[in-house]
């Protein structure tokens, strides 16, 4: 027993089995994508059909749109050569990867390379985004391998690896409005060689598909992309499961019985107000504590900001684009393991501040679930956690930062 207590005390093992945790429930969300229908994934399915057959794959009949460039048509090509279940399967095993891909990004974006990621850091973030990553899985949405794009990209640029870091945001931007937090960070750290670099690789992945389609359906299949993603900004705003502030404010006022012509103009210009007042702040943030090296305390956090706004930035912010919150949970919970990181009061307010947002996550129960999504409590999580950053911000002990620089095990109370 005491040789066992001994093995699992170190950090190694314990890493390698929080890794052991994570891979089991990777084998179970497999299995799972092989089992049921993902309502999302068949519309990539569907495209990648189209792609062999030379139709259309942006036909304004669809009722549920293909929003991706055509390139993705093209990528989607070989599973639509499979049945759907199987196809599902193999979907499943880059988005499993890109899981792990995404933990230990997340890890080395706000922490360097310098060190080595605890279990603790690996396990409770994880645990805290779980409703979400079931929800990617659930529909076969591509949201976390988008997300390990975003950070890895982050990653290589602050590395200087300019070339990689706009190849990934570039790819990445094809896809998801989450791609936004790469944009926003290499602006506002001035990697400017990198954004270059990033519309390059987008004006690549737009004409890739030339030697396959030729130039005239090329071109017709990018200007049906433009269309189909420019008609979709009013869209889903009464789908509970859109948690943008237009959609939230648009449900509410429609449900206090505010006339439409009202309705669609106030909803909009709230979700203009929100982006804008956010990306503004974000920037400011991000270059204020930005410097070269190792991120700071200061830094990790409005990283974590970052990336607590960017799932709902966009005008539909789907309910599985949350899983995002893994960054600056990674964040806090390593803050809060430090025991002298915080003044006692802020401490308690930021804990309380995560504690709810978790909560919110897990909220269970149809009805409660239901009025949660209306009112947009995935947002009002986020927006805790973004409110727990700020201040932990606000009332950073400084110690903390002069001890950066020493063992992590010495700093970090945490498994």
């Amino acid at each position: 027993m005491k040789q066992l207590v001994s093995w699992t005390s170190t950090d190694s093992t314990r890493r390698w089995l929080a890794w052991g945790i994570v891979a089991l429930y990777l084998v179970g969300l497999a299995i799972a994508s092989a089992l049921r229908y993902q309502g999302d994934f068949a519309i990539y399915y569907r495209a990648g059909k189209r792609f062999l057959a030379g139709a259309d794959l942006y036909p304004s009949s669809d009722g549920s749109k293909f929003l991706y460039a055509p390139v993705f048509g093209m990528l989607f090509a070989p599973l639509a050569l499979l049945p759907r279940p199987a196809a599902q399967f193999v979907f499943f095993i880059p988005n499993g990867l890109a899981l792990i891909a995404f933990i230990c990004a997340s890890y080395r974006m706000l922490f360097g390379a310098e060190k080595q990621i605890t279990a603790a850091l690996i396990l409770w973030p994880t645990l805290f985004c779980v409703r979400f990553i079931n929800n990617n899985v659930e529909h076969g949405q591509l949201d976390i391998i988008v997300l390990a794009l975003v950070v890895w990209s982050i990653v290589m640029a602050q590395n200087g690896a300019w070339k990689t870091a706009g190849a990934l945001a570039g790819f990445a931007l094809m896809t998801k409005p989450l791609a936004l937090g790469a944009l926003l960070y290499l602006l506002a750290t001035r990697k400017y060689v990198a954004l270059v670099y990033t519309f390059v690789f987008v004006a690549l992945l737009l004409a890739l598909p030339i030697p396959f389609t030729g130039v005239d359906r090329a071109v017709a299949l990018n200007l049906g992309y433009a269309h189909a993603v420019a008609s979709m900004g009013s869209s889903y705003r009464q789908t509970t499961i859109n948690q943008s502030v237009s959609a939230v404010v648009f449900r509410i006022l429609s449900a206090e019985g505010v006339f439409k012509e009202t309705l669609e103009p106030v909803a909009r210009w709230a979700g203009y107000f929100y982006f804008a007042i956010s990306v503004i702040g974000l920037l400011l943030w991000l270059r204020h504590t930005w410097n070269e090296g190792a991120p700071s305390p200061q830094h990790r956090l409005a990283v974590g900001g970052l990336f607590a706004l960017i799932p709902s930035l966009s005008a539909i912010a789907w309910k599985h684009y949350f899983v995002a919150l893994l960054v600056p949970y990674m964040a806090l919970v390593a803050l809060l393991g430090q025991a002298a990181s915080l003044k006692r009061p802020a401490r308690t307010v930021v804990w309380m501040l995560v504690s709810l947002s978790v909560l919110l996550n897990f909220t269970g129960g149809d009805r409660l679930n239901r009025a949660l999504l209306f009112y947009g409590g995935h947002l009002l999580s986020s927006l805790m956690v973004l409110t727990a950053l700020i201040v932990a911000a606000v009332s950073l002990n400084d110690k903390v930062e002069l001890q950066e620089g020493s063992d992590t095990r010495q700093n970090y109370n945490i498994a």
